[in-house]
């Protein structure tokens, strides 16, 4: 059986949290793609590869997916929202 699933995506934004008391941190991948309405299920989370195509190793940042409906649409360029 193949377990393999994919999926095209584009990436959105990034999000990077740290907090100073419990001297802990998280990071977050925010991607969509371009069904509406589009579930996760079945996907364990995101990939990113740190490195060059070229190399012979990388290293790999996993995500834990979360599924989340957007309600608004900001133009990072003009900050305007819709």
């Amino acid at each position: 059986m193949n377990t393999v699933v994919k999926r095209n995506a584009t990436v959105i934004g990034t999000q990077y949290l740290c907090d100073r008391t419990t001297y802990s941190q998280s990071t977050s991948l925010l991607w969509k793609t371009k069904e509406l309405f589009s579930p996760a299920d079945g996907l364990s989370g995101s990939v990113l590869c740190l490195g060059r195509p070229t190399d012979e190793s990388s290293w790999a940042v996993v995500f834990q997916n979360f599924q989340v409906i957007c309600t608004k649409l900001v133009d990072p360029k003009s900050d305007i929202s819709q």
